[in-house]
């Protein structure tokens, strides 16, 4: 059986058992055989009483396929792929925007050189169904002189401080060496839903 056919054979079985130890199953489950050791099931419960299953299935020694599934969700069977991310530091529920309903986020360290570190976040959508969380992309207003991101050149850090999304970054003014910025500079986040999809927003 090809990975990909394990991958969604596992979470079809998930749909169709309803245990309370999906975790210590399927660790069993996907340890057995020498082309399923490496994927790594992990159950993350809400306070609301529904899980999130996260599956890391390793693309290189630096990066991973990682597949999000959530559990108890009436409105959505969807499988969230966050497509060759780095490896997995710290994952944490949190309500930034508090709207009452959690959200996941996974930080990721990078290893290989030049890599960076990584925030990726699921909101639940009134605990109905569930979507990504993304950045907006940044505008060419946002990096020029007085915008928000003036100097901004990656080499991010995220954490969760406050129930808030903090993103510091080096701030590189011309004739700044790329190992010596003039600074760092921290931007806070909460999340915001346009349409059907889910957004982190600049908080005022």
């Amino acid at each position: 059986m090809t990975r990909n056919y394990l991958i969604a054979y596992f979470f079809l079985t998930l749909n169709l058992i309803c245990s309370e130890s999906y975790s210590s199953q399927f660790a069993e489950y996907f340890s057995t055989g020498d082309s399923l050791k490496y994927i790594q099931p992990e159950e993350i419960k809400l306070k609301n009483g529904k899980s999130f299953m996260i599956l890391q299935s390793p693309e290189s020694e630096y990066l991973f396929d990682v597949y999000v599934f959530g559990i108890g969700f009436p409105d959505t069977k969807d499988t969230i792929l966050f497509d060759e991310i780095e490896h997995i530091d710290t994952i944490i529920i949190a309500d930034i925007d508090n709207d009452g309903f959690e959200e996941l986020y996974i930080f990721t360290r990078g290893f290989a050189p030049g890599a960076y570190d990584h925030v990726f976040g699921i909101a639940s959508d009134g605990d109905r169904s569930y979507k990504a969380i993304s950045f907006l992309p940044l505008k060419q207003e946002d990096i020029k002189e007085g915008g928000m991101f003036e100097g901004y050149n990656g080499k991010d850090v995220y954490t969760i401080k406050n129930n808030t999304l903090e993103r510091t970054f080096p701030v590189h003014k011309q004739g700044d060496s790329y190992e010596n910025p003039s600074g760092y500079k921290t931007i806070l986040y909460t999340t915001e839903k346009i349409g059907t999809d889910y957004f982190y927003k600049i908080k005022d």
